[in-house]
């Protein structure tokens, strides 16, 4: 380094905050060389900050300005290794990149300072630093073992090498800031000209009788409403507004599983597929890829929110805005389609919303497979170009929503859904939430589970299934959640606080003991404190002698606890039955329990499939007896009669109840059309819940409830005849089973509010 190292080192440090990716594959020593894109005395210094021992002669440039190619230093280098086998020679890329975001081509300001794909002249090197120097990612990868690229000789094993790092470094700039962006209007125009826009529009017109030019000017017209307006000046600006709110908002932001997502971002386009519980989904999603190193999605998002201010500001956030319903509109559904192609085509990553709207209840709701059918053809028509959907789960300790949520599920008006006015509202940066949890599932890529032979409906439908099954395998054991299981099956909704801690104790260890990938960081907390956080968040309360809820803090647990309802749903009907049907065989349970799957799986979407279920039930049998749940006698099972066993039973014991009101409720009427079904049950559900003590408004949720009766319609359990559903099969022995295993006092109490009906 020259006499100027020391000022311009001090003066990087002003300039420049950084935040380093595979900081651990950073470790010199004598058999390793850090390979830099280009030669740029910035990046050689932020390497040596790094790596304060670094030796100079140990840093390489795949770009070198003109002076010593690569390939001519690698060919040394593989001489040498090729001389002494005893060495181990490896090159480690370090990519760095200043604002990470990519260039819009249209704009000279932006190209003059933002990260793009060719380094520039000097002055614009120099402002980029000194305007995105606070933005600085470090990405430091696997190294490169010449040995293992080694052929007969050097020069040969050089050249391969050199095109495999530049490769590299092509990939991971594509990974990280994105493709080079078009020029929005060349975008729009491509896709204006796609064949099936322009068959469709021909059809629009002949059918409406139109001018095939006015036709266009409305397609156009269309298309420039859905299209994002990605500029990266406004994404760093949002980036860093939802840097402030959450820092606000939110203890910390937990990220999980992030790794393969990010390998597979190397030679994948990433489709992002998260539930949807909240407005903050939008941002912490785009927040955490950013923070992460990874390319932005361009969002799907619904265009009520579309607004002034808010609308163009989120469209340059790479936000493309969809109507609710385009069922029947062909020219809508069109453009959208050949969109997103063009999008995908060109290597954007995106993102939206595999269950359509937000959930009030805290379970997933079905998948919409409108957007993912697309997907699905846009694959099958390009299946040369790698593509993998990302399963997101996300979880909060506590809801920005939670109170509208439940004056909706109260049955008042649904508020319109306006991102401006959850972020605007002035009480909303004084409030804490606690955590918030972002956890990736296991990647799917589409080459593994679609073929370009079979019917994109049904192999859309089938992913979205997999989807949600994988999102909920990606979820998190929370405080929150175990704190709301406990206490909502509490009697009165109260425990003193050294039962409220074993309990919580037990069921984490059981919980933990079937999914171990679940538990979070906050587990490990003494449970004092997990209590103690709750009640900061005003979620539960306490008195001299207990930790309880209060009405509304119940009715606003049940959604956390849904969260995992999942994961509770089949150890808690095996202790159900073994309660209520005690000595049986485990046989007899596996058996009802298959049964009840379909319906199960349809609400819930459970952790296991179809083809799991029996090693599953032998495991979580053999769990709940480990840890005192279940005892066996003579190769038959009781429940055994302890706090943990009764709070599982009682949890799952309310989704039975319901399917049995269902089924009541239809044989009552003999025939009956499915809105009566639903409002009749809705009614009913609503009485038993306030009589009986399930302190939460969503256990008689229209979309619960019409889940059931989608899959009892699916599985032959009801039919419809003449626009009426009626039961198929005689329900008599369901009753009788009912009978036995749901509490009698129930059964007895909604056969009398329908024996009282004329």
């Amino acid at each position: 380094m020259n006499w100027l190292a020391t000022p311009k080192k001090h003066l990087l440090k002003l300039l420049i905050s950084s935040k380093t990716l595979g900081f651990e594959r950073l470790t010199a020593s004598p058999d390793t060389y850090f390979l830099l894109e280009h030669k740029r005395d910035s990046h050689q210094l932020l390497l040596r900050s790094l790596l304060p021992s670094l030796d100079e002669d140990h840093i390489l440039f795949a770009d070198s300005n003109g002076e010593k190619p690569l390939k001519e230093e690698l060919d040394t280098l593989f001489r040498a290794q090729q001389s002494n086998p005893s060495l181990d020679i490896q090159i480690i890329p370090v990519s760095i990149f200043h604002g990470r975001l990519p260039h819009k081509e249209s704009s000279w300001l932006k190209q003059l300072f933002g990260e793009q794909w060719h380094p520039g002249h000097n002055l614009r090197k120099s402002l980029q630093v000194l305007v995105n120097g606070r933005e600085t990612l470090i990405q430091a990868d696997n190294a490169l073992r010449l040995s293992d690229l080694l052929d007969i000789d050097a020069e040969s094993s050089a050249r391969k090498a050199t095109r495999v790092l530049r490769t590299h470094f092509q990939i991971r700039r594509r990974a990280i800031i994105g493709p080079d962006l078009s020029h929005r209007n060349t975008l729009l125009a491509d896709v204006m000209r796609h064949p099936q826009v322009q068959q469709t529009l021909e059809q629009h017109a002949e059918q409406r009788g139109e001018n095939r030019l006015h036709v266009e000017q409305q397609g156009k017209k269309i298309l420039e409403g859905i299209a994002a307006d990605f500029n990266p000046a406004i994404a760093r600006m949002l980036n860093n507004l939802v840097t402030v709110a959450c820092r606000r908002l939110y203890r910390d932001v937990e990220v999980h599983n992030i790794a393969p997502v990010r390998d597979l971002a190397l030679d994948h386009q990433l489709i992002y597929l998260p539930c949807h519980r909240s407005h903050m989904d939008y941002l912490l999603l785009s927040w955490v890829l950013y923070r992460q190193g990874l390319m932005l999605p361009h969002v799907a998002a619904g265009d009520n929110l579309n607004i002034p201010l808010i609308g163009p500001l989120l469209k340059r956030g790479g936000a493309i805005f969809m109507r609710r319903k385009f069922h029947g509109d062909q020219l809508y559904y069109a453009l959208y389609k050949a969109y997103l192609e063009a999008m995908s085509h060109r290597g954007h990553a995106l993102e939206y919303f595999i269950e359509g709207g937000r959930s009030r209840t805290g379970r997933l709701l079905p998948a919409k497979t409108g957007l993912l059918k697309m997907s699905v053809e846009s694959f099958t028509a390009t299946p040369q170009k790698p593509v993998a959907i990302v399963p997101v789960w996300i979880g909060y300790d506590k809801l920005v929503e939670s109170s509208s949520y439940q004056h909706e599920l109260a049955g008042q008006s649904k508020q319109s859904e306006n991102l401006g006015n959850t972020l605007g509202a002035a009480s909303i940066l004084i409030k804490r939430f606690g955590k918030a949890h972002l956890s990736f599932g296991t990647p799917l890529p589409l080459a593994e589970v679609i073929s370009p032979l079979e019917d994109p409906q049904q192999q859309a439908v089938q992913l979205g299934k997999r989807t949600l099954r994988a999102i909920n395998g990606a979820a998190k054991l929370t405080p929150i959640s175990l704190i709301a299981t406990t206490l909502l099956n509490a009697p009165g909704i109260s425990l003193s606080q050294q039962a409220l801690e074993v309990q919580l104790t037990e069921l984490k260890a059981m919980l933990g003991g079937l999914y171990p990938e679940i538990l979070t960081q906050d587990l490990e907390q003494p449970v004092k404190r997990w209590i103690t956080d709750a009640l900061d968040l005003k979620q539960i309360s306490a008195d001299k002698s207990s930790i309880y809820m209060n009405s509304a803090q119940a009715q606003a647990s049940t959604f956390y606890r849904n969260n995992i309802l999942h994961l509770l749903a089949l150890p808690g009907l095996y202790l159900l039955l073994a309660r209520r049907l005690p000595g049986s065989p485990s046989q007899t349970f596996n058996r009802l329990l298959k049964e009840l799957y379909p319906v199960l799986d349809a609400e819930l979407t459970l952790p296991v499939t179809t083809d799991a279920l029996t090693p599953y039930l032998r495991q979580a049998r053999d769990q709940l007896r480990e840890k005192g749940l279940l005892s066996e006698n003579n190769r038959r099972w009781y429940a055994n009669d302890c706090a943990p066993a009764s709070l599982l039973a009682m949890t799952v014991e309310p989704i039975l109840l319901r399917y049995y009101m269902v089924l009541r409720v239809l044989d009552r009427y003999r025939e009956i059309a499915a809105d009566d079904l639903l409002d009749v049950t809705r009614r009913l559900a609503l009485r038993i819940h306030q009589e009986y003590g399930f302190h939460s408004r969503e256990y008689a949720e229209p979309r619960v409830i019409q889940s059931f009766i989608d899959q009892a319609l699916e599985t032959g359990l009801i039919t419809e005849r003449d626009g009426r559903l009626c039961c198929l099969q005689n329900p008599q022995p369901l009753f009788k089973l009912a009978r036995k295993v749901l509490r009698p006092h129930l059964i007895v109490r909604i056969d009398e509010r329908l024996g009282s009906r004329g």
